[in-house]
């Protein structure tokens, strides 16, 4: 873009507000000259021969640390988390804004060890996240811990910070299945995080049951993988930074009507079994889940069959090449 200069004395016109070129690759060069290539091809903007998803985000979003555009391929799903973030498809709040989330998996796992019988307190931990056991909502411990020797006063106070609702703090996308989980009772995590919802005016089970079904449905993964921590996309691992700002639904603003509908979702659904995430498309359980999530929102259902099937294509989560 060229700018004229004004008459003598004017002042000159601002320089252009340049957008960020994003490019995402369909899949990895194979060789270092293909990558040198590629790398050119980008640098000298000829679009045309880069196979992959070229968006060119606005200074102001990138300004204000909005780095959306690199956590997808499909220019689709980045465009919907920001809708989704900004309330434009649901009235949405911040998760830290309505619950309690912690404390983290590096406090259980430096005050605690785990053990096969129970000390005098019998205290238990969800420690891993194996998808060939985590398959549904309605999860179990499976470990009882005690603390270390010495880590006694740390230990009791974060077991007062127990949970039964719990977010997943590290996932392989293309074989997790559940992104949370609710407890048969009160518990710490090592992989996984409690989440303690608030509210004057519904019950913490019922925000518990509620949140775990949004959790789960397409567009809470759209939620929860729009701002992961993008070093590895196919293994993300969520700080409390990043779980605390996914979007949730404004229960205040929903109603109690819709409120009890998700949670009486989870009731419904919570022990059917959860296919891995690249079989979403064939995924029953989760269609349901998301015939009741969508409804409760006031979602078109078009825009979540959208994101589902863009979610069953990306790379990060297929583990393959994006399918053209």
């Amino acid at each position: 873009m060229v700018y004229a200069r004004g008459a003598p004395g004017a002042a000159n016109p601002p320089p252009p507000q340049m957008p960020t070129k994003i490019v995402n690759l369909y899949e990895n060069p194979s060789t270092p000259a293909e990558a040198l290539g590629v790398a050119r091809d980008i640098i000298k903007g000829r679009v045309e021969n880069i196979k992959g998803s070229v968006q060119f985000w606005p200074r102001a979003r990138i300004e204000a640390g909005n780095w959306g555009g690199v956590q997808f391929l499909s220019p689709h799903l980045c465009e919907q988390f920001l809708e989704l973030k900004r309330g434009k498809i649901f009235d949405t709040r911040p998760l830290s804004k309505v619950a309690d989330i912690g404390p983290d998996g590096v406090g259980a796992r430096t005050n605690f060890d785990r053990t096969d019988i129970p000390d005098a307190y019998a205290m238990t931990a969800l420690w891993y996240h194996k998808t060939t056991v985590t398959q549904k909502m309605l999860a179990k411990w499976d470990t009882y811990i005690k603390a270390k020797r010495g880590k006694q006063k740390q230990a009791a106070g974060l077991w007062q910070q127990r949970g039964q609702l719990m977010i997943v703090t590290r996932a392989r996308l293309n074989t997790v299945r559940c992104m949370s989980v609710r407890l048969n009772q009160k518990a710490l995590g090592s992989l996984w995080i409690p989440c303690k919802p608030y509210s004057d005016k519904y019950s913490e089970k019922t925000l518990e049951k509620a949140l775990c079904a949004y959790f789960n449905s397409t567009i809470g993964l759209l939620a929860i993988l729009g701002d992961r921590s993008n070093k590895i996309p196919s293994y993300p691992q969520f700080s409390m930074h990043d779980l605390r700002r996914i979007p949730v639904p404004d229960f205040a603003a929903l109603g109690e009507t819709r409120v009890t509908a998700l949670s009486t979702a989870f009731d419904t659904l919570c022990d059917f079994t959860l296919l891995p995430l690249p079989q979403i498309m064939q995924d029953e359980t989760r269609l349901a889940l998301d015939r009741v999530v969508t409804d409760a929102l006031g979602i078109d259902p078009e825009v979540v069959a959208n994101i589902r099937r863009e979610l069953s294509r990306e790379p990060s989560i297929t583990g393959k090449p994006y399918e053209v």
